[in-house]
């Protein structure tokens, strides 16, 4: 009987023993898989997202060299010099093509390809420009090479920054993406875990004895998954905490520790306010105090006194797991330290506050010396008695107060990437009402513009066509006329033609002038700045006025844009 028993039990301990073996191997199978998936993701973030921010960056440093090293091409005078920075200029070129390279090779996605494609296109069309600027500069045409430089030159690499911009936020969030399916694994991980915990007490509860050694040996097993989980988060070089909602912690990793050089004694039990700058502490709780169930996750960025007491910006995922109430238990932090990405975002700032300093004072300059020129022509008009011969010279004036007028305006302007169209239309208009308008004439102006970007030149040559036609118009054609009505429309045709229309009620343009083969000065340069400059057709219909129909396509920029 006895011998039954023991038999009877060795039988149970036996099957016990070897569920308990199959539930532990098919634990350890799937804990092996999920630890496999997070060190994959780990790989994925380091491999993948970070290398392709940091190659961003990069470019975008090489892009700003290299366009000041283009303007040392335009600005210096000896030879020699201006064959090194020409040199400067290949070796940053190459240098954004490596980076590309880099950003194709690593790149996850198709919105991500999309982008680099489009900022390696974008960048291929530079070297045209950089070629043009060279050539002016060997034929000694600095002023026409400056122009490009500071003009579309400087137009493409802002955009060019834009682009790098774009990849650099499109990697972070690949990076957080990753970040929160390797939270999510380690909480798969977790709730696995307990369900086979569950399973073992389960059927250690059927035997005693096996109740006691699959306890222990559950416990080991546990034990050794902690160490292999802490042994994982250990291998990170990010800083990797967890603590309470009021702020102590109950983990830290070695990298962590050794960034402050205290020991996890020391920090374990402590809080984190004293190890951020003073001035952080109150935004770093606000955000924190927005955690809940349905945004488990902030990101933060603040800075930290390391152990040799510099300041360093780091970048924290703070993760907060909360019970089925939706009360915060515990907040898991992974940091990575940032202040090279600062700094580097610090220079470029400063390099677009000094770029536009500079745009303001040439636009400033330029304003300044043609009302020099205004100032002269209007004393030379004063010592002229004949109407006639004073005439050419006021009409001069006006023509320069219409191009002087848009430096003006960029100079007093917020934005210099910005002109309002239709105050600019306006402004002219006003100055010609004050010149040629007679009071005892009653005439109305209508100015209108569509929103519509147009670049530098083709906002001179509008204005200089209805400082033209305007004039004409105030000078002739409202003679007896009781109510005179001018109209200024500027509008959108389609998507690549714009129409400039200036209409009156006036007496009508005259039959026996022909306007194609007109002798007049201002008629002249009317059709020299529709052909030439904005490369498009004129028409005129005399039906109760005149009607002058401008018709010339554009290319949308982000030079100027029209605020309507």
């Amino acid at each position: 009987m006895e011998e039954f028993k023991k038999s009877n039990i060795i039988r149970k301990l036996v099957i016990s023993f070897c569920i308990l073996i199959v539930i532990l191997v098919s634990y350890g199978i799937v804990t092996l898989y999920d630890i496999r998936a997070i060190s994959g993701l780990t790989r994925t973030i380091y491999n993948h997202p970070l290398v392709v921010s940091n190659a961003a960056l990069q470019s975008n440093v090489s892009i700003t060299k290299m366009h000041r090293n283009m303007k040392d091409v335009v600005l210096l005078k000896s030879l020699n010099r201006i064959k090194r920075a020409i040199v400067a200029v290949d070796r940053q070129e190459k240098k954004v093509y490596e980076y590309l390279d880099i950003v194709r090779d690593k790149i996850i996605g198709d919105e991500g390809k999309k982008i680099e494609k489009e900022a390696r296109s974008l960048f291929s069309n530079w070297r045209p420009i950089r070629k043009e600027v060279i050539v002016l500069v060997r034929k000694g045409q600095r002023e026409e090479a400056a122009e490009i430089t500071i003009g579309k030159g400087a137009d493409h690499v802002v955009e060019l920054e834009k682009k790098m911009i774009a990849l650099t936020n499109y990697a972070r969030v690949k990076a957080s993406i990753f970040m929160k399916e390797t939270d999510e694994t380690y909480s798969r991980l977790t709730v696995t875990t307990i369900l086979f915990l569950l399973s073992c007490i389960i059927v250690a509860a059927i035997v005693a004895f096996i109740t006691l050694k699959q306890t222990a040996s559950a416990e080991k097993d546990l034990q050794k998954s902690e160490k292999r989980y802490r042994r994982l988060i250990e291998s990170q070089v990010d800083l990797v905490s967890r603590f309470t909602p009021d702020g102590r912690f109950n983990f830290v990793n070695d990298v962590f520790c050794e960034f402050f050089n205290k020991t996890k004694e020391e920090l374990i039990g402590s809080t984190w306010q004293p190890l951020t700058v003073d001035d952080d502490s109150e935004d770093i709780e606000g955000q924190l105090s927005m955690l809940s169930s349905q945004k488990p996750t902030v990101i933060i960025e603040n800075r930290l006194y390391s152990a040799k007491g510099e300041i360093h910006w780091v970048q924290f995922i703070n993760k907060g797991f909360f019970d089925s109430d939706g009360n915060l238990l515990e907040i898991q932090s992974v940091g990575r330290d940032v202040t090279e990405r600062k700094r580097t975002e610090k220079i470029i700032e400063e390099s677009l506050q000094e770029k536009d300093v500079l745009l303001r004072e040439i636009h400033h300059r330029v304003k300044n010396n043609m009302q020099i020129i205004q100032s002269f022509l209007s004393i030379q008009a004063d010592k002229i008695s004949e109407k006639e011969l004073k005439k050419p010279l006021i009409e001069s004036n006006n023509r320069i107060y219409s191009m002087a007028l848009i430096h003006e305006t960029l100079y007093h302007s917020e934005d210099l990437a910005k002109l309002n169209i239709k105050a600019y239309f306006q402004t002219i208009s006003d100055h010609l009402f004050r010149i040629y308008h007679n009071p005892s004439q009653k005439i109305t102006l209508t100015v209108s513009a569509d929103p519509i970007d147009l670049d530098m030149d083709h906002c001179i040559a509008c204005g200089l066509i209805i400082n033209e036609l305007v004039s004409n118009a105030l000078k002739y054609a409202f003679i007896g006329v009781p109510d005179g009505k001018l109209e200024i429309v500027l509008k959108i045709e389609d998507a690549d033609e714009a129409k400039l229309c200036i209409e009156d009620n006036g007496n009508g343009f005259p039959d026996s002038i022909d306007f194609e083969s007109a002798d007049s000065m201002g008629l002249k340069i009317v059709r020299i700045l529709v052909e030439s400059q904005l490369k498009g057709r004129i028409s005129i219909t005399n039906n109760s006025g005149t009607s002058f129909q401008i018709i010339f396509p554009f290319q949308t920029t982000n030079k100027m844009s029209e605020d309507a």
